[in-house]
């Protein structure tokens, strides 16, 4: 973690929960799915730059904390998909597709990418 983020560590894990229930499904295909992401976040940039301009002009809120996970799991699903898009031959990133995720497999694995490798079926 950034040093200067280290002040803001309870407040990633309220941002980390409200991302987990955001994510939760009762489909169980697509909560299997999730569950084998693992962490998939970033840096948490975003959130931390919501939270330190709240503290900086004021209070921190829920709000605040609901702002910053919104922009995290925006963020990972547009890295997720050009991912996709680009079929991730060129970065070795996540792949999902409808048979699972797998797990990165370069020196350059993105911050979302999961740390255990988990099968999808395929070669």
């Amino acid at each position: 973690m950034i040093a200067i983020f280290a002040s803001l560590a309870p407040r990633f894990a309220q941002v980390e929960a409200v991302m987990t229930r955001s994510l939760a499904s009762d489909e169980p295909r697509i909560q299997q799915l999730i569950e084998q992401l693992g962490s998939f976040h970033g840096k948490m940039l975003r959130p931390a730059l919501v939270l330190l301009v709240a503290e900086a002009v004021g209070t921190v809120t829920a709000d605040h904390v609901r702002l910053g996970a919104a922009l995290e799991l925006i963020h990972t699903a547009t890295l997720i998909h050009d991912d996709m898009i680009d079929e991730a031959s060129r970065k070795m990133a996540l792949v999902i597709s409808a048979k699972g995720a797998s797990s990165c497999g370069g020196r350059n694995c993105p911050p979302y990418a999961p740390k255990n490798p988990v099968s999808s079926g395929t070669t």
